[in-house]
């Protein structure tokens, strides 16, 4: 089977191609490198690359005419960068998807997985949130990833295309690089590499549903293998606060930090964990990594490319 991969090169697209190919699948790449690292790509006869963007509908055709299915991780991602850059949301996150879905549809390939995320939830209205809490995005981002699942929804029932929208909650671990409006993760690491001190936005007590990266790409090949449809979140399940994590990053790190606070910023929620019992009664979704375990691995891989 040949796999699709959009944005393969970015964080999580490029700890999925890896998986892909030892599955024994060949992988065509559609990238335009803006916010990802060509070298993220294994170096393998059993990859194509292409340069291009999804925003440009002969792009997206040409690929999709080479594939068997799609896995669609090309986004701008990021509710505080999203607050900036809005219309790159909209065209990146929405154009981008309508493009693909119709060009699975004229060239009749039948099977799409969708990087969504946990932000079209907005703020929760009830712990642990599943696939029918109310959907009301509080970023421009996750407005755009609800936008984008719509379409997918709405368009994939009219092709007659099988759609799997899987709604990642906070997704860390290797080739997560740091980004200043990206994951507090990778914020945290490079704070220790340059011994500054955290700063925790709000008083560090909402929590979030970490997520190891291994665990979503096992996801992605499970919604590929059960030729899945609908929605499903991805996540562990297990809530953790923003001070745990930071005391975490601290105890693996050896380092005395200090950590200062800040008032919260626009677009982020309180609180955000998964209820993942539909992927897992329909995936066989179980996820294997725990916070400490992946935490750890994380530090000790942004140590080693440090």
């Amino acid at each position: 089977m040949r796999a699709l991969v959009t944005g393969a090169a970015g964080f999580i697209g490029s700890n999925l191609v890896p998986e892909l190919l030892k599955l024994g699948h060949s992988v065509l790449v559609l990238d335009d490198f803006s916010n990802s690292r060509r070298e993220n790509l294994p170096d393998s006869p059993a990859i194509t690359i292409r340069e291009g963007d999804v925003t440009v509908y002969e792009n997206v055709v040409d690929a999709v005419r080479q594939a068997d299915v799609v896995f669609h991780m090309a986004a701008q991602v990021g509710n505080v960068l999203s607050m900036e850059r809005p219309q790159t949301d909209l065209i990146t996150n929405v154009v981008g998807t309508i493009n693909l879905l119709q060009a699975c549809h004229e060239e009749n390939l039948k099977q799409i997985v969708l990087s969504s995320s946990s932000a079209i939830f907005g703020e929760t209205q009830y712990i642990p949130v599943d696939e029918a809490h109310p959907k009301d995005p509080m970023s421009p981002y996750g407005l755009s990833k609800y936008a984008a699942e719509r379409y997918c929804l709405i368009l994939g029932a009219e092709y007659r295309l099988r759609v799997a929208c899987l709604r990642y909650f906070n997704v860390y671990g290797a080739l997560q690089h740091f980004n200043p409006y990206g994951n507090v993760l990778p914020i945290f690491a490079e704070k220790v590499i340059a011994d500054e001190p955290f700063t925790i936005y709000g008083d560090g007590e909402q929590t979030r549903d970490f997520i190891d990266v291994r665990d979503i790409v096992q996801a992605n090949i499970l919604a590929m293998q059960h030729e899945a449809n609908g929605v499903y979140n991805i996540g562990t399940g297990v809530a953790t606060t923003v001070n745990q994590l930071a005391n975490i990053v601290i105890d693996a790190s050896n380092k005395a930090v200090e950590i200062k606070y800040a008032p919260p910023r626009a677009g982020e929620v309180r609180d955000s964990v998964a209820t993942i019992a539909k992927a897992t009664k329909e995936l066989s979704f179980q996820p294997s990594v725990t916070i400490d375990q992946g935490v750890r691995n994380y530090i000790a891989w942004f140590n080693s490319k440090h």
